[in-house]
C-alpha cells in the first residue's frame, strides 16, 4: 500500500461535505465514481493539498522520494504567453532547484520527445489535448508518486481519449518510482478499459473501494448484464447502504 487516507473528514459552515472518508491508494490506476455532486472533484482537490480536511489525515507509506503529488485538473491550465519549453523549464525549476541548468534542459529534451510536445509553441496555441500532455510530462519531470487527475478526457473526442490514455500508461512506465493514479470519470467504459481498482463515492462517503472484479462479483454483475454501470446503479440505488463493502486491505 502507498498512500492512506484516514477518517477524512471536509466541512463548509455546519454541513459535512465528507465525513469519516477512509481508503487506500495502490500503484496503478484508481478510478473514482460517483453520481454528479457526489463531491470527486473536491475530494481530490483535498487531496492535492488545495482544500484543507477539517478532520483526518493523508497518510504515505513507503519511500520518501515517492511521497510527491501532482493534480491535473480538468482543463489544464499553461501561461499563454509563454512556449511549451519555456513553461517546462519554470516548472522544473520551481520543483527541483538544487538541479544543474544542464541537467534540467536534458530532461525537459526527454518530456518533449516522450509526449510530443512542440517545444516552441506558445500556450496560448495549445489545444486540450496539447494541454494535457504537457500536464503529463509535469508529472513525470516531477517525478510524482501519487497523480491526482479529474476528468481527464472530458471534451475529447474517440481518438483523443485513447491518446491521452496511452500517454498516461508511457508516463507510469516512464517513472522511477511505482506511480499511484486517482483518476475521476463519467465514462465507466473508460474505467472497464484502464483502471485496476475502484472507489465508489456517495451520500458523503465511500459506498465500495477494492478490485474492479471485486466490485462487480459484489454487485452480482457480469459484462452481459451491464458491467460496472450496473453494478453502479445497483449500489447508488440500495435503500440502506452498508458503507465500505470491500476495502484495499482485504
Amino acid at each position: 500500500m502507498t498512500w492512506r487516507i484516514e477518517d477524512l473528514g471536509y466541512r463548509i459552515g455546519h454541513r459535512w461535505i465528507f465525513r469519516g472518508v477512509s481508503f487506500g491508494i495502490p500503484a496503478g490506476v484508481t478510478a473514482l465514481i460517483g453520481p454528479n455532486g457526489a463531491g470527486k472533484s473536491t475530494l481530490l482537490r483535498l487531496l492535492a493539498g488545495i482544500y484543507t480536511p477539517t478532520v483526518g489525515r493523508i497518510r504515505h507509506e513507503g519511500e520518501e522520494s515517492a511521497a510527491r503529488t501532482g493534480y491535473v485538473p480538468q482543463f489544464p491550465g499553461i501561461y499563454p504567453q509563454l512556449t511549451v519549453q519555456e513553461y517546462l523549464e519554470r516548472t522544473l525549476l520551481w520543483a527541483m532547484p538544487q538541479q544543474s541548468t544542464a541537467i534540467r534542459r536534458e530532461q525537459i529534451t526527454a518530456a518533449m520527445r516522450h509526449f510530443r510536445l512542440p517545444s516552441d509553441r506558445l500556450g496560448r496555441y495549445l489545444g486540450q489535448t496539447e494541454r494535457r500532455q504537457v500536464a503529463l510530462a509535469e508529472l513525470w519531470l516531477r517525478q510524482v508518486g501519487l497523480a491526482l487527475v479529474d476528468e481527464p478526457t472530458a471534451g475529447l473526442d474517440p481518438e483523443e481519449r485513447l491518446v491521452f490514455w496511452q500517454q498516461l500508461n508511457q508516463w507510469q512506465q516512464l517513472t522511477a518510482v511505482t506511480p499511484a493514479v486517482l483518476v475521476t470519470t463519467h465514462l465507466l467504459s473508460e474505467v472497464e478499459a484502464y483502471a485496476n481498482q475502484v472507489i465508489v463515492l456517495g451520500n458523503g462517503r465511500i459506498l465500495y473501494a477494492g478490485s474492479l472484479s471485486g466490485f462487480l462479483t459484489d454487485m452480482e454483475v457480469t459484462g452481459d448484464s451491464g458491467g460496472l454501470a450496473e453494478a453502479s446503479r445497483r449500489l447508488l440505488t440500495q435503500t440502506k447502504p452498508q458503507g465500505q463493502r470491500r476495502g484495499f486491505d482485504a
